[in-house]
């Protein structure tokens, strides 16, 4: 999987759909998904900026967990280790800094949540998105999310994708 960049008005707009909302075996709070790497060469101009998030259910999961999506910091590209579901890890990797969805981020319905990432005092050379989820059960590895995110500072006009990033595991 790779991120898709486009830009709308003053904005890039980066779009990774598909990603697989892990079993967190007996409802553990843990990171559930993870993003493809970006490289601050392929983001642009993120560092320091708040950074709008929006995660969209596109096929439910099987329980309700509330879900976040975390920003995570890297000195490198790898991923090595990188682990999700109950037990998750991402031994290579910070997190930068907490989303904040709010509390009707469910996993177990098709909908969209938005949300702000505090950047504003980050700076690495590579970012991915930690998708997590509170201690429910969601039993089964069925759910799918795309996320969306969008960097101030853009391009300024509108533009068709192109592919970027996808550094990392293949979660399938």
């Amino acid at each position: 999987m790779a991120f898709t960049k486009s830009s709308v008005g003053n904005y890039t707009i980066f779009e990774e759909a598909g990603l697989v909302l892990a079993d967190n075996e007996g409802g553990n709070a843990c990171t559930v998904a993870n993003s493809s790497v970006l490289s601050t060469e392929e983001l642009g101009a993120w560092e320091g900026k708040k950074i709008p998030v929006t995660l969209t259910v596109t096929t439910a999961a099987g329980g309700a967990g509330i879900l976040d999506c975390d920003l995570m910091v890297s000195g490198g590209s790898a991923t090595t280790g990188d682990t999700v579901g109950n037990g998750s890890v991402s031994p290579l990797w910070a997190t930068g800094a907490a989303g904040d969805l709010g509390s009707g981020a469910a996993a177990n319905a098709t909908a969209s949540y938005s949300g702000v990432i505090d950047a504003s005092s980050l700076y690495a050379p590579y970012v991915k998105f930690a998708i997590t989820t509170t201690a429910v059960d969601l039993s089964n590895a069925n759910g799918r999310v795309t996320i969306k995110i969008a960097i101030p500072g853009g391009e300024g006009t509108n533009s068709v994708d192109q592919s970027v990033g996808g550094v990392g595991a293949d979660p399938s």
